[in-house]
């Protein structure tokens, strides 16, 4: 049999079978008690057990009742979601076409997430309250606001659902064509953007021997980022071929003979950009660039050590508190994802009036505790020495790696570490100067400015410009649209290039003036927020302007260097006219 013969085969089997998934009326209940018998098996198995979360090194407090709860239950509750999710977009491809009939599921689906992330968010917010983590600041609104996102995130797809199966025929039909190119565009953007990066760190994975699994799920964390940077560039390509197809088949002429306006017809397309505007917006308020963050973290982390476990937010890091007199250095900062997190490596030197070394420590690991009700804040550093100096001159060193014993409580003990009581500095303090604006979310970015306040405008310029930014950038996918569409419709060959020649040169030049405004805000020209949201502000007026004047059936005003001066001179004319004295 030759290798043609034996594809046609296997492409004959695979169509079958994917018409009995489509046709088999008890598939749905079958893949239902499969996915009940997985969750019962990994019950048994003692699948919660890898998930355990409380490593809190905190004496004089126990495991709470509910978060025990919470570290048996809530593993199951995410491998019924993925269950669920599985069955729903199963039954919904099973449904053929029947838009209205998907509400439930996805909704279902949608909510069962929304349960799962919202427990997860109020259990770190406790670790956070509770044992302050970093020390950062509390950002209760923002929190608040990361939820809404969280909402947005998990219910809007049953909800653009109900809107879609709801539309007249010839608004689906023009959504239909519109969604085509938009998956293909999305699918070829994303995958072009994780193969040119897989290509640029593929030797760095290999000399770190990374297994295959830690870079997939890498690049799985990094697709809310890879959503929002391609989200723009997807968006205008598939409105234009879209439309530039719809207008070649003359479908658009006839769509406006049987009554229905410009606007009417591109609505659902603007309706649709708005929508992943707003998705990309929820995801670039914390997910995306935490991801992107991260991704530099453990790629940072591979290249010093070889080591993939845990990421860094920062390495060799000096912090110096002048109200104190202390001088930190800090060789490993974690992410502080959970409470067995410590800095590494930590050396604090304490100066005198006269700026001579008074103390020292050095410990191999750290720990920062925050106080509750009469107890203070704790550093708690383990395995070192503390230094003593007079004039300058080392005096004396005591240990406590281990070497040393002690009467404790009548017991005689090992000494591995120590306690310091009220230091005013916190590991969000220490690290907030290392950290970039680029990578952090609203929550980060409102904390550092709030930590951070007393800082001069120009250290806070750039995470100001950066968190109206998080808020602005996802709109430019609306704006490309509002401009494309009234461009990509065309009543000839040559009008249709024209408009997405037109397009493009927009694209790009909304591009460079993103960047151009950035840098203004960064450096303190303008504003932070019009900054961030002066690009979306022109481009969208004159997407405006455009959609505007092809709706109402005029030609658009071309971009002609010489018909602006003659329009210019005109202009000029009118106006000594105007001021030319009356004669008698």
């Amino acid at each position: 049999m030759s290798i043609s013969q034996y594809l046609e085969k296997a492409k004959a089997a695979c169509k079958r079978a994917w018409q009995w998934v489509l046709e088999c009326p008890e598939l749905t209940a079958f893949a239902t008690i499969a996915g009940c018998a997985v969750v019962l098996i990994n019950l048994a198995n003692g699948y919660h057990e890898g998930f355990e979360t409380w490593e809190a090194s905190w004496d004089l407090l126990g495991k709470p009742w509910w978060l025990f709860l919470y570290e048996v239950y809530y593993p199951y509750l995410g491998l019924i979601c993925q269950v669920a999710t599985g069955i729903a977009i199963l039954y919904c491809l099973r449904l053929k076409g029947d838009v209205t009939r998907m509400f439930k599921p996805v909704l279902a689906v949608g909510l069962g997430w929304l349960v799962y992330v919202m427990i997860r968010e109020v259990r770190d917010k406790w670790w956070v309250e509770t044992f302050g983590m970093m020390g950062e600041p509390p950002t209760v609104t923002f929190f608040i606001l990361k939820q809404v996102m969280m909402t947005v995130l998990t219910l809007s797809p049953a909800f653009m659902v109900r809107w879609y199966g709801r539309q007249p025929m010839l608004q689906r039909y023009t959504l239909s064509s519109f969604f085509q190119p938009l998956i293909f565009c999305y699918s070829a953007f994303a995958s072009l953007w994780i193969l040119i990066d897989l290509m640029d760190k593929l030797g760095e994975f290999q000399d770190a021997d990374t297994p295959q699994s830690v870079i997939v799920q890498l690049y799985l964390n990094l697709l809310p980022a890879i959503y929002v940077m391609v989200t723009p560039a997807a968006v205008l390509l598939a409105a234009l071929y879209a439309l530039t197809k719809l207008s070649r088949a003359n479908e658009i002429v006839s769509m406006l003979t049987s009554g229905l306006s410009l606007t009417q017809i591109l609505k659902p397309v603007l309706i649709v950009a708005a929508y992943l505007s707003l998705l990309g917006t929820a995801m670039n308020y914390h997910w995306a660039p935490r991801a992107d963050g991260e991704r530099e973290s453990i790629i940072r982390d591979m290249k010093s050590k070889g080591k993939t476990k845990s990421a860094s937010t920062a390495t060799a890091l000096m912090y110096r508190n002048e109200e104190t007199g202390r001088t930190w250095y800090i060789g490993y900062v974690p992410t502080f994802d959970n409470l067995s997190d410590r800095l590494k490596r930590v050396t604090v030197y304490q100066m005198d009036g006269s700026g001579r070394i008074k103390m020292a420590w050095e410990a191999n690991n750290a720990k920062w505790m925050a106080g509750r009700g009469n107890y203070p804040n704790i550093w708690r550093l383990y395995d070192g020495r503390v230094r003593t100096y007079k004039n300058g001159v080392a005096t004396g060193v005591t240990f406590f790696d281990g070497t040393v014993e002690e009467v404790i409580d009548g017991v005689r003990e090992r000494v591995v570490k120590i306690n310091i009581e009220n230091w005013p500095e916190t590991p969000w303090s220490i690290i907030s100067g290392a950290l970039q604006p680029d990578t952090l979310g609203v929550i980060d970015l409102a904390a550092y400015e709030i930590a951070n306040e007393d800082l001069p405008r120009a250290k806070l310029a750039p995470f100001r410009t950066h968190f109206h930014h998080r808020f602005a950038y996802p709109w430019q996918a609306f704006v490309v649209v509002l401009m494309a569409a009234p461009l990509g419709v065309a009543y000839s060959r040559r009008g249709a290039l024209g408009g997405i020649a037109a397009a493009v040169i927009i694209f790009f030049a909304l591009m460079f003036v993103n960047e151009f405004f950035m840098g203004l805000g960064k450096g303190m020209h303008m504003a932070p927020w019009l900054a961030a949201w002066m690009p979306n502000i022109i481009f969208g007026g004159i997407g405006y302007v455009v959609f505007r004047t092809k709706a109402a059936n005029k030609d658009l005003p071309k971009f002609s260097p010489s018909q602006w001066i003659k329009l210019g001179k005109a202009w000029l004319a009118e106006r000594k006219l105007a001021r030319r004295p009356a004669t008698a």
